[in-house]
């Protein structure tokens, strides 16, 4: 669960720092780690590098995109379209980098 929680401060800082125009070759782990609150070990102990990082990423929001395109026929209309715009947000913010 701890382990879970520091991967998701470091993806939200990812997606802060991108958001904010940062371009993925100039983020550094040190700042990453910064944003995110945690330690660089903590990083180190969950990704190679950014690259690896962001790799991990577009394959977990690809397979979310894909799952939730798979099951939209359960859900109610406003949960599909908030859904959706969530996951292609991230999406399109990873996958530009």
């Amino acid at each position: 669960m701890k382990n879970q929680k520091a991967r998701e401060k470091i993806q939200q800082a990812l997606y802060d720092l991108i958001e904010s125009g940062n371009q993925l070759s100039d983020i550094k782990v040190t700042t990453l780690c910064q944003k995110a609150g945690i330690n660089r070990s903590t990083f180190y102990d969950n990704y190679l590098d950014i690259y690896d990082l962001a790799d991990r990423l577009k394959v977990y929001l690809v397979d979310s995109y894909l799952t939730f395109l798979k099951n939209d026929q359960e859900k109610k209309y406003l949960v599909i379209i908030t859904t959706y715009v969530a996951i292609s947000r991230n999406l399109s913010l990873i996958l530009l980098v």
